[in-house]
């Protein structure tokens, strides 16, 4: 009987093992381009820092948020920081279908009124799915780890223009086409065909003048995340 578990149990891994890793990059994107209808809540950790410098000055600025976020009804945690001239802000936020809290820096926590034009997180998971259009024929695609990985380096317009209303990227005083170069990497998990990590980054230089963006943004537990509470501290404004 115990050889016979044994077997079945290396039958099973076999199983899983041939079911995933072996799917096509066309395949693979299909999926994960319907993926955002399947997700239901995450916690989402992201990152963007911009470097500049150029014949008048050297400028860098950053900025990361943490969010865990349940889809229906709406329940949300945000916490965002940022860093710019050696000033930092940062800002937390709590909402719970109809009750939204604001905290800023080191401020008391103020109720805000819930509106239909309130965002609740930006980019949304299905608004970051979005840039995977379009991008199969120019995107290199490996399925030899633990993830599908998909990444392109050089400079394409269509996926600079995919980039650029998600994560609102506008580059002036360059000329796009000739100054820019991008990289991007993008993990998929091989089940479910969420992105679990994206990384972006634009580099473009013109005479003395250089830039430096990345985007960095990852997904985990997906699906795990069932009850968010608005705490009594908050709520009290203490």
């Amino acid at each position: 009987m115990k050889k016979l578990f044994i077997v079945f149990m290396i039958g099973i891994i076999f199983v899983i093992t041939a079911c995933s890793g072996n799917e096509s990059k066309q395949e693979v994107l299909e999926k994960a381009l319907q993926s955002p209808d399947q997700v239901e809540s995450y916690f989402a950790d992201f990152g963007i820092d911009i470097d500049i410098k150029s014949d008048i000055a050297n400028d860098s600025s950053t900025m990361n948020g943490q969010v865990t976020l349940i889809e229906d009804p709406i329940a949300i945690h945000q916490l965002f920081s940022s860093k710019q001239e050696g000033t930092e802000t940062s800002t937390e936020i709590y909402r719970v279908q109809d009750e939204a809290f604001v905290k800023q820096g080191e401020g008391a926590w103020t109720e805000q009124p819930v509106t239909s034009e309130m965002a609740n997180f930006e980019p949304d998971y299905e608004t970051v799915v979005s840039v995977l259009e379009n991008v199969e024929e120019l995107v290199e695609f490996d399925n030899s780890g633990d993830t599908y990985q998909i990444s392109y380096s050089g400079f394409d317009q269509s996926i600079y223009d995919a980039f650029e209303g998600p994560f609102s990227v506008q580059l002036t005083g360059f000329r796009v086409d000739e100054d820019v170069t991008l990289e991007l990497v993008i993990d998929i998990h091989q089940q479910d065909h969420y992105i679990e990590n994206l990384d972006y980054t634009i580099f473009a230089e013109s005479g003395n003048n250089e830039l430096e963006m990345n985007i960095s943004l990852e997904y985990d537990q997906v699906n795990e995340i069932e009850d968010i509470e608005i705490p009594e501290e908050v709520q009290t404004g203490i």
